[in-house]
């Protein structure tokens, strides 16, 4: 069996992708922490503290929010390799006989057009 080619996801255009998937919590949250810091939502604009000063804290949630969906995709990315890595090893070891079956589960097998 040919070896299978494997694209990393630190490809440029994996990368593009999950930096602008990174980027959309940073906005929402950085579209509600400016609606909260100029004091715009009438429910709790007695909560919130007067700020003279409101670019410093909007900057750091926006930073902020951006850097933990940045994490949680790069461990969700990792999760997607390494499935495919073992997909790939198992196609590579095993030829779905009774002596080397195949040890992707039967939905694996059919999503990924290999059966």
């Amino acid at each position: 069996m040919a070896p299978h080619r494997y694209i990393p996801s630190s490809s440029a255009a994996v990368q593009g992708e999950r930096a602008a998937g990174a980027a959309t919590p940073g906005l929402y949250y950085g579209l509600f922490a400016f609606f909260l810091f100029t004091r715009k939502i009438p429910v709790i604009q007695d909560e919130v503290p007067n700020l003279n000063y409101y670019w410093v804290p909007l900057l750091t949630v926006v930073i902020g929010a951006y850097l933990i969906a940045h994490g949680f995709f790069s461990v969700y990315a990792m999760c997607v390799d390494t499935l495919f890595l073992c997909f790939c090893d198992d196609l590579e070891r095993n030829d779905g006989s009774s002596e080397k079956p195949f040890l992707m589960s039967p939905e694996l097998h059919r999503i990924l057009g290999k059966s």
